[in-house]
């Protein structure tokens, strides 16, 4: 079950640096839930690597209760479209 794998990829290279997986909710955290965005201008927040550390990082103001959007990038749109 991978609804809530993701991997995480170096920026020049694209390589797979490491695969998180928030299946288990003991073991994860909000982000979990953080949704696939249609297109890199739909989304509201965005995941950034720093020091092997990831973050969620608002893109603009995100009104309460409002869905949490992420660009995941193409292979992740055609997955969703299908």
């Amino acid at each position: 079950n991978s609804n809530y794998q993701f991997e995480v990829r170096k920026f020049r290279s694209k390589e797979v640096e490491f695969v998180l997986d928030g299946k288990y909710l003991k073991h994860s955290s909000f982000v979990r839930f953080v949704n696939a965005a249609n297109d890199i201008t739909e989304q509201n927040c965005k995941f950034e690597l720093r020091d092997k550390r990831i973050f969620l990082v608002a893109r603009r103001d995100i009104p309460a209760h409002s869905e949490l959007l992420a660009w995941y990038g193409e292979q992740t749109a055609e997955l969703v479209a299908q």
